[in-house]
Order: structure tokens, then sequence, then C-alpha cells
């Protein structure tokens, strides 16, 4: 069983592309470190798509952030995060949610 302090737990991402949570940890891309950086920033609150994007194009050498790119950093995300307590979660027609899995 959880206790309250375990549900308002947030999820760390040091310089090296660690993301930890509880006592799991995984190692992400530098674009992904770029989307998670602002995901934990507003950890269980929209992140816009507009925002994301923005952050991609600003620090991530790449030729253009297009919908479909960002999609695909996400899905890619997701999939990194399955064996962690943590999920992407859509906010239609806004953006995405990072979340605890369990609550």
């Amino acid at each position: 069983m959880q206790n309250r302090l375990d549900s308002r737990q947030v999820p760390t991402l040091d310089s090296a592309g660690t993301l930890s949570f509880g006592q799991q940890s995984i190692t992400i891309s530098n674009a992904q470190t770029e989307l998670m950086e602002l995901l934990i920033e507003h950890f269980g609150e929209v992140v816009y798509r507009h925002e994301l994007a923005q952050r991609l194009a600003e620090r991530v050498p790449m030729p253009m952030v297009t919908r479909n790119s960002l999609d695909l950093h996400i899905m890619r995300l997701r999939r990194r995060l399955s064996p962690m307590d943590l999920v992407i979660r859509t906010a239609w027609g806004r953006g995405y949610v990072l979340e605890n899995a369990v609550s």
C-alpha cells in the first residue's frame, strides 16, 4: 500500500540523461531529455504541444520539429517509460501529462 508521500513523488533527471523514479532508473536520449525536463517541471499538469515542440526546436539540432516528429518522440518516450511507474497521458487537443502510473 502506498502512503501519501509516495503519491507526491516527482521523477528526477540528471545531466547525463538518467531518469529516476522511486527505485527505478533509465537512460534516455537528448531529445527525450528535453521533453522530460518540461514534463517533470509540470508533473501532473498538461504541457501543451507547442511548448514541447518549441523546447525541441530550441535545444535539439534537427531540421524541423513537426507534429509527426513530436508524436514520434512521445511514442518512443512512452515505450522507454513502460518498465517504470510513470505514464504520459494525452490531453486531447492540448498536449500531454506526465503522471504516476499507479495513482
